[in-house]
């Protein structure tokens, strides 16, 4: 027990304010007896996977490992899929499970599961128990670059210690190397490809100082405050005719990715201008035929950005290409693009986004306006459905006070939903948008294409408002922009969470994505 007891000591030394879970009757209880002691709030989850994903979101808010809590067996293999989605969203979560310690006789069944390899290929590093070194070694793993979650095993006699972790790869060159300085001299009309690293970096404060076109991956949205002249939106590297990256990079000699990773991006087809890759890590972006690439420091990357800075062209290609998607969305004003924008409008500027996946979630990548890191969250690397839910949450706990607005579609409010209940009790300024066309719409879209069944694909979500209120939220059924322009107006975001089902005509849902992406 005084193994519990330090553990609990040493979470709270480490920054811990929370925990989210499920706890037995064992090892997880006597950890949250200490942790309480020491004022770490506990939440209780109705599913282990829903208490990881909020661990993920107040992770990534508060950047400091969220910390998850399961029992031994089934519990253990319940959380296991939030820590897999995690894991494909970079976010750091030091997941605890109740194991069986080394005196207990390895023929006892009751709830018994091998933790270790179903968790190792979805974490940095795993570890069988505890002492203060090796939480550290845990908790300094799960922030380095890239992050990610990290598992410990715990019983109430914890004599066996192993660790087994990934370690990140060396820094290479303190220079930039002369080759990638000649490429960006020679270049007219060079673009810069931004990824996630640069939210994490001081550099990214030189970016707004470029006066040539700059595009962010999703995951990188907001490394530049994207109201900037030259801020061109998202890359994919799947945009279609209508988005600002096709045209932009239509046009380029020269394109520099600055910790751009295939990871953040959902195709790997080469670009069609040279590429230049500079990162931290060595190998992030196989498959998108780089012509060199750069493993490099800090200092690299300023005398990169410092060469950039004496290029000059695009900002009337860039204005031009958003002008078009622009009018594109446009051309109905009932659907997600017209209440992205409204919300911007009402909402105060502090106001985090946070997208489940679906087609909405397209649109919003390029609707929102992103001004700072994090004011625009997703699932944008494992594109996992129903996860917006509880990982809004729990980056509103970790926010306190900043109101946030998860948005969610008609399959992804199912997995989760009363991971608003938390928000309830908290009285979080929560708003919950479910965007609904009675389908799950992007795969509707292949199916007409290809003359397949859309029967397994058709939902009824018209239940929400009233399971949202039996939550004890406020909710409310919208069907037009006026109705959701008072309702916006009307909520006040000291009294708590606000639940709102916006109603879209299916064939114009359906088809709003289109030449886009």
């Amino acid at each position: 027990m005084s193994d519990l007891i330090q553990l609990a000591q040493e979470l709270t030394r480490l920054g811990t304010r929370c925990v989210f879970g499920i706890p037995g009757e064992g090892p997880s209880l006597v950890l949250l007896t200490e942790l309480e002691k020491h004022g770490c709030a506990f939440h209780l989850v109705s599913h282990e996977a829903s208490g990881a994903l909020m661990a993920g979101g107040f992770g990534r808010v508060a950047g400091i490992p969220g910390v998850a809590l399961s029992i031994k067996g089934p519990g253990f293999s319940n959380m296991l899929a939030g820590i897999t989605s995690n894991w494909l969203d970079r976010n750091p979560v030091l997941s605890l499970s109740e194991s069986y310690g080394p005196e207990l006789s390895p023929y006892r069944m009751h709830k018994r599961i091998a933790h270790a390899p179903m968790v190792k290929p979805v974490v940095k590093a795993y570890a069988d128990n505890f002492s203060p070194a090796l939480l550290l070694r845990l908790w300094d793993l799960c922030l380095a670059e890239e992050p990610g979650p990290v598992h410990l095993d715990i019983s109430a006699r914890m004599e066996q210690r192993t660790f087994d972790g990934q370690v990140p790869e060396a820094v290479g060159t303190h220079f930039l190397p002369q080759e990638v300085a000649r490429y960006i001299r020679d270049a007219q009309r060079p673009v810069a490809i931004v990824g996630a690293l640069a939210a994490r970096r001081p550099w990214r404060n030189q970016l707004s100082a470029l006066k040539i076109p700059v595009l962010t991956t999703v995951a990188g949205k907001g490394a530049l405050d994207e109201t900037l002249p030259y801020s061109a939106g998202v890359f994919t590297n799947s945009g279609g005719p209508v988005a600002p990256e096709s045209k932009v990079l239509s046009i380029a000699d020269l394109v520099v990715g600055l910790g751009l990773r295939t990871t953040e991006i959902l195709d790997l087809k080469a670009l069609p201008a040279p590429l230049i890759l500079v990162d931290e890590l060595l190998g992030r972006a196989r498959g998108l035929q780089a012509v060199t690439e750069v493993t490099g420091t800090a200092e690299v990357f300023a005398e990169l950005l410092q060469l950039l800075e004496s290029k000059e062209w695009g900002i009337v290609e860039v204005a031009a290409a958003k002008m078009v998607l622009e009018a594109e969305l446009a051309m109905c004003r009932w659907l997600p693009a017209g209440c992205f924008r409204l919300l911007q409008e009402i909402l105060p500027v502090s106001t985090v986004f946070f997208l489940d996946t679906g087609s909405f979630c397209t649109i919003g990548e390029y609707v929102l306006t992103a001004q700072r890191p994090l004011q625009v969250m997703g699932s944008a690397l494992g594109r996992s459905m129903g996860v917006g839910l509880p990982t809004g949450v729990g980056a509103a706990l970790a926010a306190r006070g900043t109101p946030v607005v998860i948005v969610v579609g008609d399959g992804g409010v199912r997995m989760y939903p009363d991971a608003v209940t938390i928000a309830v009790r908290e009285k979080l300024p929560l708003l919950v948008l479910l965007m609904t066309d009675g389908f799950f719409s992007s795969v509707r879209y292949s199916a007409v294409k290809m003359g397949l069944t859309q029967t397994p694909l058709c939902l009824d979500s018209s239940c929400w408002t009233a399971v949202f209120q039996a939550f004890g939220c406020q909710a409310e059924r919208i069907t037009s922009m006026v109705a959701l322009e008072k309702a916006l107006w009307a909520w006040k975001t000291n009294m708590g969470p606000l639940f709102l089902e916006l109603i879209f005509d299916a064939d114009a849902y359906m088809a709003m994505t289109e030449g886009i992406r």
